[in-house]
């Protein structure tokens, strides 16, 4: 018997989410032109990467829960704000000199 399973949710339905959550970020990262979509799209696949890991972090502990698993999430949360907050200054960077946010055309830009 977890942590979860006292709560009265299966991990199952933790775990479905997850996967709803990367399936979203993985769509989102192939198909958007738009350079702020494709971070957000970004964030959404580490926010099921975090919920992924702190589920079967629970799921193992049993009835205690884990704070090295909680930690190592938290640092990624911070670091992980940390890139999407430079990556939003290159995107503001580079709608000011270019005046779009599509990235196929600043691809062609290059060439």
């Amino acid at each position: 018997m977890s942590y979860l399973d006292l709560l009265g949710v299966p991990i199952q339905v933790f775990l479905i989410v997850a996967v709803i959550l990367y399936a979203i970020g993985i769509y989102g990262m192939a198909t958007k032109r738009n350079m702020i979509k494709f971070i957000i799209a970004l964030e959404l696949l580490l926010d099921g990467a975090h919920l992924n890991f702190v589920t079967f972090a629970i799921a193992w502990s049993g009835f205690y829960i884990d704070l090295m698993a909680q930690a190592i999430v938290i640092i990624s949360i911070c670091i992980g704000g940390g890139v999407i907050a430079i990556g939003l200054a290159f995107i503001i960077r580079a709608y000011n000199k270019f005046g779009t946010l599509d990235i196929r055309k600043l691809n062609k830009l290059r060439h």
